[in-house]
């Protein structure tokens, strides 16, 4: 997990990247004041339902303030549930709450506190019956046609991988 999470968040994940963010963020502040905005935010915004950058600031401040006091609950239960597990181990506990615990210690707290096991759940949604379920309802709704590509006719890093051409129904 922690490996995965490093390699996800972790202090490199974004280096290869970082020149291209610069670009990009470059690019949306030169286009921004182009038109007359002061930032891409700003310019962005008023383009949808939002109206302006200030009342999503003002949206996402008052979440915040809202979520704030039971985000640090939650982040407290993860970390006694982490706590305990140390020392069932017989482990040192760190007092930290790594990012690669918290998927771990989140699935114990479902399991422990609520009865729910993800694992459990899987067995009554087959992936087979859940990816044609789905690719009906989205052909149905967005008119779409999905056609599964032969094995072999494209490239995958996994035998299991399944490559899918996506088609408008009405233009092919």
């Amino acid at each position: 997990r922690r490996a995965v999470a490093e390699a996800r968040e972790g202090p490199n994940a974004y280096k290869n990247n970082l020149e291209l963010v610069v670009q990009g963020i470059t690019l949306r502040k030169k286009i921004a004041t182009l038109l007359g905005f002061q930032s891409w935010a700003e310019f962005i915004c008023t383009k949808r339902m939002s109206g302006s950058y200030q009342t999503v600031d003002k949206f996402l401040t008052n979440l915040q303030t809202k979520l704030e006091e039971s985000g640090k609950k939650d982040h407290e239960t993860l970390l006694k549930l982490k706590e305990d597990h140390c020392k069932n181990l017989g482990v040192d506990f760190d007092g930290i709450l790594n990012a690669w615990d918290t998927g771990f210690y989140g699935d114990r707290l479902l399991v422990t506190k609520y009865g729910v096991d993800a694992e459990k759940i899987k067995e009554y949604f087959p992936l087979d019956h859940v990816v044609e379920t789905t690719l009906d309802i989205y052909q149905e709704l967005l008119s779409l046609i999905f056609e599964e590509l032969p094995k072999g006719t494209y490239w995958t890093w996994h035998k299991e991988v399944r490559c899918l051409q996506v088609k408008d129904k009405e233009s092919g």
